[in-house]
């Protein structure tokens, strides 16, 4: 299993192409669950974040460096309708700097 078509090459010059599937980023993989079941997982988050139900809901998934370009454009952004927004931060993130960031433009 490889992450892209650079990575199936290289991995071609030690195993059989036959062998080598492309799976994509792992980063994405943890949404899979969330996407096969959307209902289910909208319903679970929704309740316990206590979000609006009939809110549409968009999940941002943040890299490691992009938390601060992410909040900078949703401060400018104006939504023709209310939405929910559950923000994740990327997993090597402190989170104690990431609340600080959202609040600071997103408060």
């Amino acid at each position: 299993m490889s992450h892209g078509n650079q990575y199936t090459q290289i991995l071609s010059e030690f195993y059989p192409k036959n062998r080598i599937k492309i799976i994509g980023s792992l980063k994405i993989k943890q949404y899979l669950d969330i996407v096969d079941n959307k209902h289910a997982a909208k319903k679970y988050y929704v309740n316990s974040l206590g979000l609006s139900k009939t809110n549409k809901t968009i999940l941002v998934a943040a890299s490691s460096d992009d938390t601060e370009h992410i909040c900078r454009l949703l401060a400018k952004w104006s939504p023709e309708v209310s939405v929910n927004i559950i923000f994740t931060p990327h997993p090597s993130s402190n989170v104690e700097d990431i609340k600080k960031i959202v609040n600071h433009y997103l408060s």
